[in-house]
């Protein structure tokens, strides 16, 4: 993976007003995968803890998530977690679901994660909710 994210051929989608950058590419399988940088100001072991152990209080800080849970706890470093964006200004972007797992580990002094959508028998699709 850490080959993946230090890579050459990074091409930048978006800059924002406060300095995060996205870019993309093509991944190994032809799909495209993203990259975002930026800084975050928070203790890296609480910034952690937040988005790990404390997945189901992101709508306490995080206002476009309305729900978050966790729904398998498969080992120490994998999760299969559900979440519920809210819906987008003016109703312009309906709410949308996620079933993803999820994976992290530690590589030297930084923290990596990943994550894809994955069905799960405990979370069906919802009819009232884009997935």
């Amino acid at each position: 993976m850490g080959l993946t994210l230090n890579s050459s051929g990074w091409k930048l989608e978006k800059e924002t007003s406060h300095g995060d950058s996205v870019f993309s590419k093509l991944g190994p399988r032809g799909s495209k995968i993203y990259k975002l940088v930026g800084e975050v100001d928070i203790d890296p072991k609480a910034l952690f803890t937040e988005m790990v152990y404390n997945f189901e209080n992101m709508p306490t800080w995080n206002k476009a998530v309305t729900l978050g849970r966790i729904v398998q706890t498969i080992d120490s470093s994998t999760d299969v977690v559900y979440q519920v964006a809210s819906e987008g200004p003016g109703g312009v972007v309906t709410a949308r679901d996620f079933v993803n797992v999820r994976h992290w580990k530690k590589i030297g002094d930084n923290w990596v994660a990943g994550g894809i959508a994955v069905v799960h028998d405990d979370e069906p699709p919802q009819k009232s909710i884009v997935r």
